[in-house]
């Protein structure tokens, strides 16, 4: 019962809450006055295993995902321009839920520049954690990243398994998600040209799209 969303600015970026009266029913959202500091503080950006950032301009939040019991939040960086590179940074909450308690994990963190991915938009972690996506937006080179993790929800240990290129099939792809099982992915897509729309993509193994990376039978 408990909704977030992000401010996606070059020197502002922050993370907020909402609360909903109704579990999924957005009709009964309010904010509940709790978000989290400017996460641009050196802090809360620097000296994790994601690298450093070089200045404040162009980081960019623009993707976020929070573990099953709500102690972890990973924060998706553009990185735009020569300088800055694409970053996945991992935060601890010392209070579930509470983004005031916000501290970054030094220790884990995926630097994304040279991974497949390009002006990365969306993340999506696997029911049991171990496997996450993340799209990449930028135009001719749209793309879902595929990263699987040795423990859950622990970014200081982890496999690119690959990427699989959207560049034929839509442009600039934005959210990700998965069906409850695992057998289908759908991905949204803002194209300037024609209108939104979310691509439905059938899988053959559940929570994968890299050959070879389907479990055993």
């Amino acid at each position: 019962q408990r909704q977030m969303c992000i401010r996606d600015r070059d020197d502002a970026d922050k993370v907020f809450q909402f609360d909903l009266t109704s579990p999924y029913d957005v009709s009964t959202c309010t904010y509940a006055s709790n978000e989290t500091s400017n996460l641009e503080n050196n802090d809360l950006q620097n000296g994790s295993n994601a690298g450093t950032r070089s200045s404040k301009s162009k980081n960019r939040l623009q993707g976020f995902e929070i573990n099953d019991d709500g102690t972890k939040i990973f924060l998706l960086y553009h990185g735009a321009g020569s300088s800055e590179k694409p970053r996945l940074l991992e935060y601890q909450l010392s209070t579930p839920y509470d983004l005031t308690t916000i501290s970054l994990v030094t220790t884990a963190g995926i630097a994304l520049d040279g991974q497949g991915v390009s002006n990365p938009m969306g993340v999506r972690f696997s029911p049991n954690g171990k496997r996450l996506w993340i799209t990449s937006h930028t135009r001719n080179s749209e793309a879902v990243t595929q990263i699987s993790l040795s423990v859950a929800y622990d970014t200081s240990s982890f496999t690119i398994d690959g990427s699989f290129s959207l560049n034929s099939i839509m442009e600039q792809p934005r959210g990700i998600g998965f069906s409850a099982n695992g057998l289908k992915m759908y991905v949204g897509s803002d194209d300037d040209s024609v209108t939104d729309e979310v691509f439905e993509f059938d899988l053959v193994c559940p929570f994968n799209i890299i050959e070879g990376k389907c479990p055993s039978i």
